[in-house]
């Protein structure tokens, strides 16, 4: 009788909150990615990936890698093993070796060219008011100018955006987790994901916090270069770091110093999980 009450009482609850809040559909987004050192593949494009909400690279997956690393080397020693595969050992990950590698080393900036294959994509100008514009207009793109016809004819991506940002993430749903509404235009359509690429400077992130964290904050500077906003269903990015530090041998008084591989790419997390280092990786809407 108490199995059957409970159940009366979680249909009464789920009609309820349906009646009052109204059920919102949002679709998935499907990722595919190539692992280091992989070379790319038309077979590998059309394979099919894993499903998510939300995906990226940026100050947030360097900060799950190093916490990867972190609960990795815990694992390995013993050392504090079940307190640093948690909170906490985001906040060790965070203070140890996220912050010192961005704030003195810029680790968090990253090279990033930003393509779409959606013909219907739109870049969404803070300037005007949030008034959307095709990206097939020229808003967004390179600096580089627009290709040859027969380099456009070779394409079937358009290249929207080219530099340095700290983080590129999209997603389905207009919440990253935590509260933080980093997609506040991921619900504008129906099937179709929001896509933010951050390049304002850390000092004005960390004033504007609460705008960020409610999804009110616009970047309405002339140059309008520090948070771009696109919607699309179709996005693949080609990711390098800034680190100039070459692979291989180097000569050191006469003498041949092994240095330590250099890793490609840069961490890519999705649903809030580290997969690894990445150079490309292309996001698609289930539809």
């Amino acid at each position: 009788e108490d199995m059957v009450t409970l159940r009366q009482q979680k249909k009464t609850l789920l009609e309820h909150t349906e009646e009052e809040f109204g059920i919102v559909e949002m679709p998935m987004i499907e990722v595919t990615h190539h692992n280091q050192d992989e070379t790319f593949s038309k077979e590998q494009e059309q394979k099919k990936g894993d499903l998510c909400f939300f995906a990226g690279v940026g100050f947030d997956s360097l900060m799950l890698d190093d916490f990867k690393s972190i609960k990795a080397w815990s694992r390995k020693t013993g050392f504090l093993t079940n307190q640093l595969s948690s909170v906490m050992g985001y906040c060790v990950a965070l203070v140890v070796k996220t912050l010192p590698k961005t704030v003195i080393k810029g680790k968090h900036r990253i090279k990033v060219d930003l393509m779409t294959r959606d013909t219907e994509a739109l870049f969404v100008d803070h300037r005007r008011g949030d008034v959307v514009l095709p990206v097939s207009s020229g808003i967004g793109r390179s600096s580089s100018g627009p290709s040859s016809n027969k380099e456009e004819k070779e394409k079937t991506a358009t290249k929207i955006f080219s530099g340095v940002t700290g983080i590129l993430a999209a997603g389905t749903s207009p919440f990253y987790g935590g509260g933080l509404r980093l997609f506040p235009f991921a619900r504008v359509t129906t099937n179709k994901m929001h896509l933010r690429v951050g390049r304002i400077n850390p000092m004005v992130g960390f004033v504007n916090i609460p705008k960020i964290f409610e999804g009110s904050y616009r970047d309405k500077s002339a140059s309008h270069g520090g948070c771009l906003d696109f919607i699309g269903d179709d996005f693949e990015a080609v990711v390098t770091t800034m680190d100039n530090e070459e692979e291989g041998v180097e000569e050191e008084e006469g003498e041949k110093k092994n240095k330590k591989r250099k890793k490609k790419g840069y961490p890519f997390q999705h649903s809030g999980e580290s997969v690894g280092h990445k150079e490309w990786f292309r996001l698609r809407v289930v539809k």
